[in-house]
């Protein structure tokens, strides 16, 4: 992949899959190392990684796919300022960080080009998996536009409650649900002046260990169907 050594402005896709690459190597290091050693909510930098990374994989994709097959930009060249297709407007692409309107409208020109695909390249079958429908849907229903793993507060507040590990309970329902077999209990109780509970806080990443393996399988898939266009499509470059 002689990309890998060039300067992004001089790549076929101006730098979109190599930092794409650049994010998800970086996750794929984070996630690697002891969770203990980076603290009790490491997963929220890694899923933005993760997250930044199949945003800028779709955005290769169809930067690739339209100077391939020499398709415009509305009425512009291909080589123009990229842009996306979103619900029949088209929008410059650094506005645009919604992966499923990234996601469906890559999925449309890729779809558009089969017949030579097919016949063209060594890869048989350029269908996106319906994985990768269910795992952008489910992201982009949690993050739509980047922010959640980067702010503490967003404009979609009952989502905000779930990115931290720590959730604000109620004590005797936590003692309630403990029984054989059950998992361990994490919780942090505040006492009053009498040591009487105040407030109870549990430990719970279930929702946002789920979202951090959509996010890497997504990611993964993504990092996998870019070296097959750089490989396929670009010559390389």
């Amino acid at each position: 992949m002689t990309y890998m050594l060039m300067p992004l402005d001089t790549h076929f896709d101006i730098g979109f899959g190599a930092v794409a690459e650049s994010f998800k190597l970086a996750s794929d290091a984070i996630s690697s190392t002891h969770s203990e050693l980076l603290g009790l909510n490491s997963h929220l930098p890694a899923s933005f990684l993760y997250r930044h990374a199949i945003e800028l994989f779709l955005k290769s994709g169809i930067i690739i796919f339209h100077r391939k097959f020499k398709l415009p930009f509305d009425q512009e060249s291909p080589d123009s300022e990229p842009k996306v297709l979103v619900n029949g407007k088209w929008k410059r692409m650094y506005d645009v960080h919604g992966l499923k309107d990234l996601y469906s409208y890559l999925s449309s020109i890729v779809s558009s080009q089969i017949p030579y695909l097919v016949t063209n390249t060594r890869c048989s079958d350029w269908s996106f998996s319906a994985k990768l429908d269910t795992w952008i849907t489910e992201i982009d229903a949690t993050d739509s536009t980047s922010t959640f793993f980067r702010y503490p507060v967003t404009k979609h507040a009952e989502n905000d409650k779930n990115k931290w590990a720590h959730k604000k309970g109620n004590f005797e329902d936590m003692i309630s649900k403990i029984g054989e077999g059950s998992k361990p209990l994490k919780a942090f109780l505040v006492l009053g002046e009498n040591d009487e509970i105040t407030s109870a806080f549990q430990h719970d990443d279930e929702l946002s260990k789920a979202m951090f393996i959509t996010l890497k399988s997504a990611a993964d898939y993504l990092y996998c169907f870019h070296a097959a266009m750089r490989w396929e499509l670009t010559g390389g470059l």
